[in-house]
């Protein structure tokens, strides 16, 4: 079908399709995390400081790579204010650019123009990609993969070109590098390894063995980033047992959505008590278990299937519950940790195009099948526009998470609109009882409706839960002054200033004058 297009020309349709389709992301604005944790002034990692903080600190996700390259694109091109725009443009030129760096790996694997630019249009086109390129955050997975993917280019062309030479050559050092890279710009690209591993034992199975000693050194940062992993990684308090029943049923949801990608939406709310409670997860398992098996036994009669399970359970792995992460707490999947994912049905395209060549009228079912996915990302892409967009398309999916209730409910707050606010943050304590954010932000909605009484309860109910939060006092101690309670005002604010919290000096020799005049 393309065998006589010049590959260059194959590249660039790619990339401007890639352009065309999410343009419109640019003019989006900032959502969830973007402006609240990761360019928030007040955020302990801040885009204005001095770089090497990104690389010395460990707080949260270590991810110094990407927060260097968000710092240097606002020193550039965001100035003053955040404006998400060059940050958006990033994320789509990072997607681009990756989508034609699969091309190039594609055709290198497959020697097949037509196969290889399918795989990249399917790779590109994918609905479930839209969360990493609209989410101004996901940039972290994005570059993770354009690290990956380079380093796959230079492991096997050096693979191909020096095959007895390889651990000492410059492609293969040079490839490490870049496994680095990947793992500085999101600590998902560890298993970049794994992924080398399964490539080589489809494409070049002669030097399997040869291949899989070359990695041992790669197992060095590897080793690194699984101890930053577990020292950060939060308790859990799920069985062993249940957290295989996790790990089966977050596989099959992205099996799922890889073939049938709806709905999607931005959390799911599935948290691991919710899935170990759920029956299905039990019947995911066994499924997922059988399909491994089968795969396994007809490994060579359908290589490229038993390819592609493994790259997409490979790509997942470190999110599928074996090991806690923070985003657990909302929910144990989401969209953006499939990205890299889909290099897995990309595999499958030698396949696929061989019959399409055969059958001709398949090459129609192809192409409107990938137009489709087109038409329901650039669809997809508009319920990421603004937080209001993101979480009512959400909600009408999915109401089970307090997570999505309360950041809804942060917006209103912002425009004003405190009567919605409260009765999102109510629909969230319904959910989560100890959601402290719901609480705290409800009695300023409270607050700004005038209704005290109501106010006080929230803030009673949330010490009840942590007594040990300073900002709490010290709202609550405004709070007093203004019903004329100056006494427990006072006391509020020195328990706040006794838990370390920075108090208004003003505001508190104001108190100690109204005291002391009365």
């Amino acid at each position: 079908m393309l065998e006589t297009v010049n590959k260059k020309y194959l590249a660039c349709i790619l990339f401007t399709a890639s352009v065309l389709i999410f343009a419109r992301t640019i003019q989006y604005d900032a959502v969830w995390d973007d402006a609240r944790v990761h360019f928030n002034p007040a955020n302990q990692v801040k885009m204005d400081q001095d770089v090497s903080a990104f690389w010395t600190e460990h707080s949260g996700m270590y991810i110094p790579l990407t927060y260097t390259t968000w710092a240097l694109v606002k020193q550039f091109f965001s100035a003053g204010n955040f404006n998400p725009a060059p940050f958006h443009l990033l994320n789509l030129i990072t997607h681009s650019i990756n989508a034609v760096l699969l091309f190039y790996l594609l055709l290198l694997l497959f020697k097949n123009k037509t196969a290889a630019f399918f795989g990249g249009v399917l790779f590109l086109v994918h609905p479930i990609q839209v969360e990493s390129i609209a989410w101004i955050s996901e940039f972290r997975g994005l570059y993770s993969t354009f690290f990956c993917l380079i380093s796959l280019l230079l492991f096997f062309k050096q693979q191909e070109t020096g095959k007895n030479q390889l651990f000492f050559s410059k492609g293969y050092w040079l490839a490490l590098v870049f496994y680095i890279l990947a793992l500085l710009a999101k600590p998902s690209g560890i298993v970049l390894p794994l992924i080398i591993l399964v490539l080589s034992w489809r494409y070049y199975k002669e030097y399997f063995n040869q291949v899989a000693k070359l990695l041992l050194p790669w197992l060095l940062p590897a080793v690194i980033f699984i101890f930053l992993l577990m020292v950060k990684n939060p308790e859990s308090n799920v069985s062993l047992v249940q957290r295989f029943l996790i790990a089966g049923y977050t596989l099959f949801f992205y099996i799922q959505k890889i073939i049938v990608p709806y709905p999607l939406v931005a959390c799911y709310g599935y948290t691991p008590a919710v899935v170990a409670a759920n029956f299905f997860s039990s019947i995911a398992f066994i499924l997922c278990i059988s399909i491994f098996i089968l795969l396994i036994i007809k490994r060579n009669k359908f290589p490229d299937v038993f390819t592609a399970f493994l790259l997409v359970f490979i790509c997942v792995l470190p999110v599928l519950g074996f090991i806690p992460f923070a985003y657990q707490a909302h929910s144990t999947v989401a969209d953006r940790y499939a990205y890299m994912a889909l290099i897995g049905p990309a595999m499958l395209l030698p396949s696929v195009v061989k019959r399409v060549q055969i059958k001709p009228f398949l090459k129609s079912g192809l192409i409107a099948f990938l137009i489709a996915f087109a038409a329901i990302t650039i669809r997809q892409t508009s319920t990421w526009k603004n937080e209001f967009t993101l979480w009512d398309h959400t909600l009408k999916f999915y109401d089970n998470s307090s997570t999505v209730y309360y950041d809804r409910g942060v917006q209103y707050s912002l425009k004003g609109n405190f009567s919605n606010a409260i009765a999102d943050y109510t629909r969230a304590l319904a959910l989560k009882p100890d959601n402290l954010d719901a609480l705290f932000n409800r009695a300023n909605a409270y607050e700004n409706r005038n209704e005290l009484n109501a106010a006080f309860n929230d803030y009673a109910v949330y010490l009840k839960i942590n007594s040990k939060d300073g900002s709490v006092y010290y709202k609550r101690s405004y709070l007093f002054y203004k019903t004329g309670k100056l006494d427990e005002a006072l006391d509020d604010l020195q328990r706040a200033e006794e838990l370390g919290f920075r108090i208004d000096v003003k505001y508190k020799e104001h108190l100690l004058r109204e005291k002391f005049s009365k």
